[in-house]
């Protein structure tokens, strides 16, 4: 099960997760810094990613580094 699929089923299950996730992408709240959330989360996808791909355990339309370069 991807991290994709787990955050899908949490959203849809807790309602913790869905209120932190409303929160960090409500425009309106001014006094966070969004661009810190997306960054830990884009990290840790870049991550995960990188270790499936040398694992060889990506499938050939989910090859996201390659794109990196473009």
């Amino acid at each position: 099960m991807t991290s994709g699929l787990v955050l899908a089923y949490r959203l849809q299950t807790e309602p913790l997760v869905r209120a932190s996730v409303a929160l960090a992408l409500d425009q309106g709240a001014t006094s966070l810094n969004h661009a810190s959330a997306f960054d830990l989360w884009i990290d840790y996808n870049t991550q995960l990613l990188g270790e499936a791909q040398r694992r060889r355990e990506l499938l050939p339309y989910s090859t996201y580094l390659q794109w990196q370069s473009c």
